[in-house]
């Protein structure tokens, strides 16, 4: 659970400025009695329940981003400490974790299915990277790709778009100035095909990769909009699940990580009977 402080700047009665620390107000709030300790004890919410908060919250948040955007027009507002804009950015980031949270439900879904066709692999791998290297540039980190010029499978396309942009993205975002992201695709000896993005950045502990699929984890990293929301992972093992497909990580701390999505065996056979 993340929490924002705001240090705010009020005056007394007697009109001397006082500095509040509101910290306080944003702790870990006491568990009620009888309440699970751990969430995976927690009851499950019906789905439609779920939707409903879901549409509700939406509602409150499009709300206060018209609020604070009407109040960046206060002169006496906009020329404070830019507590106004970090105030909207947050609601931004909440509206974007509750967007993922809605993805995460769909995927999730009994109805939830793949539409594999016959794809391009290499050219799904040279989109992402076109489509990622700005961000790249602007984080200082080089990206390349390592990948036949035509690799064919068959397999979803969205899917596989969305896991590999998650993926290279977290690659670039988790990495640091001066650092390397590679993505690396080839067809395995028994017909599956393997893709694969490594990045030079700070690796992660067997601890940290033991949570690293949960939703909303971000391995105690400061929770603002750079850095996302914590549900990329959550979503991409999903998708890489509705493919039939596995997603795994090697890392070692200061050594950086290797993400691997591994495609069927029936992934090239089936492209090539479909060819």
């Amino acid at each position: 659970m993340y929490y924002t402080c705001i240090r705010t700047q009020i005056t007394s009665r007697e009109g001397l400025p006082m500095t509040r620390d509101n910290s306080t107000l944003f702790r870990e709030p006491r568990r009620p009695a009888g309440a699970p300790a751990d969430a995976s004890e927690a009851p499950a919410v019906p789905a439609p329940v779920l939707y409903r908060f879901l549409q509700a919250l939406g509602q409150v948040l499009g709300d206060l981003l018209d609020a604070t955007a009407r109040l960046e027009h206060v002169p006496s507002l906009a020329q404070g400490d830019g507590q106004l804009r970090r105030i909207h950015d947050t609601v931004e980031l909440l509206g974007n974790l509750r967007a993922e949270f809605l993805g995460l439900l769909a995927l999730s879904a009994p109805q939830a299915r793949a539409r594999p066709c016959l794809v391009d692999v290499g050219s799904v791998c040279r989109q992402v990277v076109d489509l990622l290297q700005p961000e790249a540039m602007a984080a200082e980190v080089r990206l390349s790709l390592r990948a036949p010029a035509s690799m064919t499978g068959w397999t979803d396309p969205s899917l596989l778009t969305r896991t590999l942009r998650t993926l290279v993205s977290n690659a670039i975002r988790y990495n640091q100035p001066g650092g390397h992201a590679v993505v690396c695709a080839r067809v395995t000896a028994l017909g599956g095909v393997q893709l694969r993005v490594w990045d030079s950045g700070l690796g992660l502990s067997a601890s940290q990769q033991a949570r690293l699929f949960q939703p909303f984890e971000r391995l105690g990293k400061e929770l603002c909009m750079a850095d996302g929301t914590g549900m990329g992972l959550a979503l991409a093992q999903r998708m890489a699940a509705l493919m039939g497909a596995t997603l795994s990580v090697r890392s070692r701390p200061g050594r950086g990580s290797v993400f691997r999505l591994d495609l069927p065996s029936s992934c090239v056979t089936q492209a090539a009977a479909a060819a």
